[in-house]
């Protein structure tokens, strides 16, 4: 059950950093020198195919590679009560993240935890208690005592606040007595901020002693160009041109997914903060709460339900990153948490009306980290959370899509991606960004191909309207593909980036599909299954609708409607060194042999490696950008292990209207 109560928030709004320095403060901090790729022009860098082995030293041993069952090395989550995942016990905020920003580029959401979680079999509504914001004008360092605010400071506006909370009830009869209501869980909605400008701020709650937090800083991003003041979706052919972009760019963007509360979690959170990024998009799969059973937060393994707390200590442990950096979140599997409560969701399931107590999955991630767009009346609300878009820095434009709530045409979903994808405006926005959690182009065992049926819906949507990058996690690694088109390298193409490597309790994926399984001297792609026991072919010669989409996990086939193809089968390319595809399954028109795998890696992907890290991209102007991955293993101040510079081509640069002629002309994923 959960509460909304209003609360007044203080707001002192300042200008603190010049548009030069705020510039100069955010630019990423790279390491080495960058190999320059022009991914859509030069044809000999589309055959790059770089493939990092899985490390041995930071799995535990060789054995471990060539076996997900056995555990990684030192991927363990902290123990319940380690410092680094505490929450405070005097009562003062915790768990402090910014989100944002909104559509408007000036709205931000200021979010934080207070007093701790109840359990119990009978839970009692929380009392009303009163958030507040306090922002400061003063420059450099401000002493704030405990328990103080930053009161008695001039120029304050106000704002309105929510305070909320939510209960968990489990059906089973064996947790009873483990129903969980969450802490106070405050959001205020900070309206008109200036853009590119530096705020420090305090949270607390009114004059109750001891609960403020440390002063804290974050800077807004620049907001959203015109046509006549942004202008340049061709990149600046003229010196003006140029000179006008130079007030929006370089725009650094923080990349990460499937991150978890390990040691691996930390170094990725310090690395990346370390990086300056003005935002940060993650890729879904946050907490891993859903690992752990509801009786007890250091029992992995989720027997029963899934425990709450590991949320909370999710949160401790992530502030110092999302109390610097506005960040944007996306639904993973692991945000559904369906088990033993009053939640089901397939493609039949109705999205919109997801709400306690009748139907409530995602309702941790929907409750504590409403996402960017959500009005003050919604904040918590489940079915307000889980698509959105927005606009960062004023040049790109986000899109965020869920598989794990009905996709397909004619849902809310589709109907709504769709719109949004035909009200952008590249002149204005001349980037597009795509993210869902789930990997749709990657070449490991793990999650292979679990996304065919939804790329059978939204692929060619993303070519009509020419996205330029598609993020995702799911898969516990990192991989970087060329330009591609339902399997074949295409200049105008999205490129797709798995992000998945944040440093989660299930540790690194260390398998390749082309790789050899040493226990049965087969590949790993020979041995895959779907969650029902049935091999790719089994899957795809099925008379059955319902064995026809049924590929991949229950988490993912029970939203792919009946008959949509999970499955695919491609040739081997025409690249050198590709040889004969695996699990054959019938020939192109052109004769050759068509496959489940590639026996190698495969022509579309440029860089592969089972490590964890995170990525930084650095757009530079309105079609030249920088993307650089840092592995964790490699130490800090490393070059980064994978860099390249992306350039889209002036011949991609079409109305939508021939982009859908160009797309007739292609072959496209089975309907």
């Amino acid at each position: 059950m959960s509460m909304r109560l209003k609360a007044l928030v203080w707001c002192m709004v300042a200008v603190a950093v010049a548009a030069a320095a705020a510039a100069a403060e955010a630019a990423c901090i790279r390491g080495g020198a960058r190999s320059l790729l022009l991914v859509e022009k030069d044809k000999g860098a589309r055959t790059q195919r770089t493939s990092v082995p899985c490390n041995p030293s930071l799995v535990g041993s060789v054995e471990a590679c060539n076996n997900s069952s056995i555990k990684a090395f030192g991927v363990v989550d902290y123990p319940w009560g380690h410092e680094a995942i505490a929450i405070p016990s005097d009562g003062s905020p915790w768990g402090i993240h910014i989100t944002g920003p909104y559509p408007d580029g000036t709205t931000y959401l200021l979010s934080w935890f207070s007093g701790e979680p109840d359990i119990g079999a009978s839970l009692v509504t929380r009392p009303h208690r009163r958030a507040f914001v306090e922002t400061s004008p003063t420059l450099g360092a401000v002493t704030t005592k405990p328990g103080a605010s930053l009161a008695g400071r001039s120029c304050v506006t106000r704002h309105q606040g929510t305070t909320l909370s939510y209960t968990r009830t489990y059906l089973e009869a064996g947790l009873a007595g483990r129903s969980y209501m969450s802490p106070y869980i405050s959001h205020v909605l900070l309206t008109g901020l200036s853009p590119g400008t530096k705020y420090y701020y305090s949270v607390g709650h009114g004059t109750v002693a001891g609960q403020w937090s440390p002063e804290r800083a974050f800077t807004t991003m620049r907001a959203a160009a015109t046509p006549s003041t942004g202008g340049g979706g061709g990149g600046g052919s003229d010196g003006g041109a140029r000179q006008k972009q130079q007030a929006w760019y370089p725009l650094c963007l923080g990349f990460m997914g499937d991150v978890g509360q390990t040691a691996n979690s930390s170094l990725t959170r310090d690395r990346l903060l370390a990086s300056r990024p003005e935002a940060v998009i993650m890729v879904g799969d946050n907490s891993y709460a859903d690992n752990y059973d509801a009786r007890s937060p250091d029992m992995y393994g989720n027997k029963w339900g899934s425990n709450q707390n590991r949320w909370d200590s999710f949160a401790v442990l992530w502030e110092p990153l999302f109390s610097a950096v506005p960040v944007l979140n996306c639904i993973g599997n692991h945000e559904v948490e369906d088990a033993f409560i009053a939640a089901e969701v397939t493609y039949a399931t109705n999205a919109t009306l997801l709400q306690y107590p009748r139907n409530y999955p995602f309702q941790a991630y929907a409750s504590r980290y409403p996402v960017p767009g959500t009005p003050a009346a919604l904040l918590g609300d489940i079915s307000s959370s889980l698509w959105y878009s927005t606009v960062l820095g004023g040049k790109v434009s986000l899109v965020v899509l869920n598989s794990y709530v009905p996709f397909h045409e004619s849902t809310p979903q589709h109907d709504w991606a769709v719109a949004t994808f035909k009200a952008v405006q590249r002149d204005v926005t001349p980037w597009l960004f795509v993210v869902f959690h789930a990997s749709a182009y990657h070449s490991y065992a793990d999650h292979y191909k679990e996304m065919e049926c939804f790329m059978s819906v939204y692929e060619p949507l993303f070519y009509s309207h020419a996205v330029d990058l598609v993020l995702s996690g799911h898969v516990h690694a990192y991989e970087r593909t060329h330009p591609v088109y339902n399997y074949t390298v295409d200049a105008c193409a999205p490129i797709y980036v798995t992000i998945g490597d944040g440093g989660n309790i299930e540790g690194p994926v260390r398998s390749f599909v082309d790789g050899v399984d040493p226990s049965t001297g087969k590949t790993f792609c020979e041995g895959l299954l779907s969650e029902a026991g049935l091999g790719p072919l089994e899957v795809a010669d099925s008379p059955d609708p319902r064995v026809q989409s049924a590929w991949g996990p229950r988490s993912q086939s029970d939203l792919n409607p009946p008959g949509c193809p999970s499955t695919s089968f491609q040739a081997a390319g025409g690249g050198e060194g590709l040889g004969p595809p695996l699990v054959q399954r019938g020939t192109d028109r052109d004769g050759r042999p068509l496959g489940f795998c590639q026996s190698t890696q495969p022509e579309w992907s440029a860089y592969r490696d089972p490590s964890f890290g995170h990525a930084v991209l650095e757009l530079t102007s309105d079609s030249v950008a920088s993307l650089h991955w840092h592995r964790n293993g490699a130490g800090a101040g490393a070059k980064p292990a994978d860099t390249v510079q992306l350039v889209r081509p002036p011949e991609c640069a079409l109305s939508p209207g021939a982009r859908r002629a160009r797309l007739a002309g292609l072959r496209h994923r089975q309907r």
